[in-house]
């Protein structure tokens, strides 16, 4: 795919500027595609692809990462989860998210050769008498189709891509703990902080708040309200930390409006294809 580094990474910044105004902690992957696929139309199938199977390798590490501070905080969660029934819905979403990503790594590695093709027929039948738009929708298949055989047929990158983003949401936890250190306002440990951090961004990723935002500082309060039993403790920690995102979506916004930066971004794209 034409996009370097330098380029995925103003595209990324780009997408997190985005999504502070889109419904969903994920939103922004949609502007990623569109600026992308904007400068390379003939390549957005593959590069909707990378931008998807991204976010899926992303969601991954998110899942197993909670799955595992959930394995180390066992006693405290039962507890919690006794007096706090909404986070037994949180421990089910985690486990299943986590039960999918497993499903779809078997797919990727054991089905070298996808069958939707024939299903596809069958789902446009009715669009028999628009055949260029049957047409578009089959070659839009196939090269999905060749994208994840080609995926899979990498699976170590794969991994070391999924534990690279389970380091990334670790280091999101150890922000939140030192955040708190630095106000005083938690008496948590670190995998306290991470499972509530883990918890709180897989409820930011439904779409009611854009970016997430709200959604994330509410979970994450009352969770470290109900790990510490007081409800004094973790009130301004999860608001801090929405400002070290909205920080982030700042930058974000310097390399969408900074029109040398667009023209060097194009450049990079352009240069990467030759």
């Amino acid at each position: 795919l034409p996009l370097g580094q330098k380029a995925s990474f103003r595209l990324t910044l780009i997408g997190v500027f985005f999504s502070i105004f889109i419904p969903g902690a994920i939103s922004g992957d949609v502007v990623k595609i569109a600026f992308a696929t904007k400068k390379f139309p003939d390549k957005k199938t593959e590069l909707s692809l990378s931008v998807l199977v991204d976010r899926i390798i992303g969601m991954a590490g998110l899942f197993f990462m909670a799955a595992i501070m959930m394995t180390v905080c066992w006693r405290q969660l039962l507890e919690v989860c006794q007096q706090h029934r909404g986070l037994q819905f949180g421990c089910l979403v985690i486990l299943g998210g986590c039960l999918g990503i497993f499903i779809l790594w078997a797919i990727l590695l054991y089905r070298r050769k996808f069958h939707g093709k024939s299903t596809v027929r069958v789902i446009v039948k009715p669009l028999d008498s628009h055949a260029s738009l049957v047409e578009k929708i089959h070659n839009c298949c196939r090269r999905l189709e060749y994208g994840f055989v080609l995926y899979a047929s990498h699976p170590i990158p794969l991994l070391k891509t999924c534990l690279i983003s389970c380091l990334i949401h670790f280091c999101h936890g150890i922000t939140l703990y030192l955040l708190g250190r630095a106000l005083h306002d938690v008496v948590l440990g670190v995998s306290q902080c991470n499972l509530v951090m883990q918890f709180s961004n897989v409820m930011s990723v439904i779409p009611l708040f854009p970016g997430g935002i709200g959604l994330r500082d509410l979970t994450a309060s009352l969770l470290m309200q109900a790990f510490s039993g007081e409800n004094s403790y973790g009130s301004c920690v999860p608001v801090c930390y929405t400002f070290v995102v909205l920080f982030w979506g700042g930058v974000g916004a310097l390399a969408y409006w900074n029109k040398p930066h667009d023209y060097q971004l194009d450049n990079e794209l352009s240069c990467n294809t030759k």
